[in-house]
């Protein structure tokens, strides 16, 4: 019985390996870099290039990617040297912001200083000084999400096919290690499909299908459910490799990617009902914000660059208030943070935009809250009942419910500080 066991556990480690090399033996170690000059040699490029090729701004997000071999590119296209897309500029309309502007240019802005506080609030509180010089605004919006299972670097023996990875996949974080992830946006029926692991709920392949086989599917997961791992102060704890060693699990529902979205420019320029411009081998359209993000990441299509941000003027005498919540006071992302922007008139809100960062795969409007709001004398049971409808449809994970008073605490400071 040990030696059929061993020689099973070797079958399932060199098929992992197999699978490993299919998946990255013919992508090169080396991507070809190619300088784009215009907006259209960019979309050209990648409209030839397809998904294989990827854009360069400040590097921020890709070069991490690619050093830890979670994104692989054939074509790295440059695209800090074409002209025209780092501004700041006032408009009938209101401002508009170059995809290349730089974070440092934002925060540092006389333009933005004055008109929309929010932003020179949000810009600060990214990463360090030395980041902001190099980040862009783009490259803010379209970053990846910072899941250490999607992040996972294969070189650690171990890498996650993870939802977002692919689409046969389950989200680790959901029996994992979730404390920094979503608690609005996930699919619940998938969590408890989750817990209760029958054998209807997760599909194997017709030689899997044996008592042996199911048993360990459900004692791995099982282990994920009560694991307590080590690292958990250095954001980067995942499963051991032998919990997860040879599973190749489907999940039956359309289950969604818990990781949240990172960019604190995204919460804000949504509470300012911003919009995104790009462009296509099509022309190009102006994308409101709120429709910019899903559950996997943007609705850009391959061949599609941003190149601009709009953002509409503010009411006269809105407050504006961005307050971010993390372990450390510098570089890191948030845990959860709210941007506010709330309009009065002798003593009425006529009007209230209220968004959570840090809880969902997108920045997340919490309209509940705003209807509480809006009509009504902001008193301090007002913030506090509209704090309480900021988290109503939240559905926390097993270890990130602290998640729901911290939003209500920092909302309630948004709105009376």
């Amino acid at each position: 019985m040990g030696e059929t066991v061993r020689r099973l556990n070797d079958a399932r480690e060199i098929e992992q390996s197999l699978q490993w090399l299919a998946r990255h033996f013919d992508r090169p170690a080396r991507p070809e870099f190619r300088d784009a000059r215009t907006v259209d040699e960019a979309v050209s490029l990648l409209s030839k290039h397809g998904q294989g090729a990827k854009l360069l701004a400040g590097g921020i997000d890709l070069l991490g990617l690619m050093k830890n071999r979670v994104l692989m590119p054939a074509v790295v296209v440059n695209v800090k040297k074409i002209p025209g897309l780092h501004y700041i500029t006032e408009t009938p309309g209101g401002l508009a912001l170059g995809a290349l502007t730089r974070i440092n240019d934002i925060e540092r802005s006389p333009l933005v200083k004055t008109r929309y506080p929010i932003l020179v609030e949000a810009a600060h509180s990214v990463a360090s000084p030395q980041i902001r010089n190099m980040a862009t605004l783009g490259g803010n919006l379209c970053q990846e999400v910072r899941c250490w299972y999607y992040r996972r670097p294969p070189d650690t023996g171990i890498s996650f096919d993870c939802r977002r990875k692919s689409g046969d996949s389950p989200c680790y974080a959901i029996a994992g290690e979730n404390q920094y992830h979503a608690i609005i946006g996930g699919n619940q029926s998938t969590m408890r499909r989750w817990r209760t692991m029958s054998d209807e709920n997760v599909i194997l392949s017709e030689d899997e299908r044996s008592p042996d086989r199911i048993g360990r599917v459900e004692e791995s997961f099982a282990a994920l459910r009560t694991s307590s791992l080590e690292g958990v102060g250095t954001k980067d704890p995942s499963p051991a490799p032998s919990l997860c060693s040879g599973l190749r699990l489907r999940v039956t529902s359309s289950e969604q990617c818990f990781a949240v979205c990172p960019s604190d420019m995204a919460t804000v320029l949504l509470a300012l009902d911003a919009g995104i411009r790009t462009v296509d081998t099509g022309g190009g359209r102006l994308i409101p914000l709120g429709e910019f993000y899903t559950a996997f990441g943007n609705v850009l299509s391959p061949e599609e660059i941003v190149t601009a941000v709009e953002v509409p003027r503010v009411m006269p005498g809105a407050r504006q208030r961005f307050i971010k919540f993390r372990l450390r006071k510098a570089i890191d992302f948030a845990m959860v943070s709210v941007a506010s922007v709330v309009t009065e008139e002798d003593g009425v809100v006529i009007r209230a935009r209220i968004v959570l960062g840090g809880v969902s795969p997108a920045p997340y409007r919490a309209v509940q809250a705003e209807e509480v709001l809006t009509g009504n004398k902001l008193t301090d049971d007002l913030a506090a009942s509209a704090a309480r409808s900021a988290v109503r449809d939240a559905r926390p994970l097993s270890k990130n419910g602290y998640k729901v008073p911290m939003v209500e605490t920092l909302v309630k400071r948004a709105l009376l500080e």
